[in-house]
């Protein structure tokens, strides 16, 4: 009788996938989660072989875990003295926004809190910025954008000069040597 080999590739992804099942397992006996929690999630996630097929089942307990990061962040039921909570959330949300075995509306919703998370954002409007802006602020931002504007015309005439002197360069001025012959000017000068 001889004993099947197993391929290495196939234990690892089996290791990872245990990885995981255990750190879900871990988090659904937990009240309050903290960093290490979170990072131990976003690793056995993020270290899944794309090869690897997640089943509903864990796929339901996957999203479950990250419902429950989130209702701990936005109600503040975490470590508040670990400063890498925060940190930890924000990698966690974005690995999970990119997982292939989330539905769209489960990805919609990792975005969702993402961005809830990250706050708003530039919508690169520059007047939706400013209305948000304090009047000081805005004063501010307009005399930089006033300066700035002088500062770019400055450079265009700078640029034009540069320009001036560069072809000022290219023009051979005669040399002394050339008026040589006639005696120049010290023999005028000697008369």
């Amino acid at each position: 009788f001889r004993s099947l080999k197993i391929p290495n590739c196939w234990r690892e992804s089996r290791a990872v996938a245990m990885y995981l099942k255990t750190v879900l397992q871990g988090l659904a006996d937990k009240k309050q989660l903290d960093a290490d929690d979170l990072y131990k999630l976003n690793e056995a996630t993020f270290n899944m072989p794309e090869e690897d097929t997640i089943d509903e089942k864990m796929t339901a307990k996957l999203f479950s875990a990250v419902e429950k990061a989130v209702a701990a962040y936005g109600s503040g039921k975490f470590d508040k003295s670990d400063s890498n909570f925060f940190y930890d959330y924000i990698a966690l949300l974005g690995t999970m926004q990119n997982q292939h075995f989330f539905s769209q509306k489960q990805n919609q919703m990792v975005l969702v809190w993402l961005k809830e998370a990250l706050g708003p954002g530039d919508s690169g409007a520059g007047e939706e910025k400013s209305k948000g802006a304090s009047k000081a602020e805005a004063k501010v931002l307009s005399k930089l954008e006033e300066d700035n504007k002088k500062l770019a015309e400055e450079l265009a005439k700078l640029k034009d000069l540069s320009a001036a002197v560069l072809t000022l360069k290219t023009i051979k001025l005669p040399s002394d040597a050339s008026e040589g012959k006639g005696g120049g000017k010290k023999a005028k000068a000697d008369a």
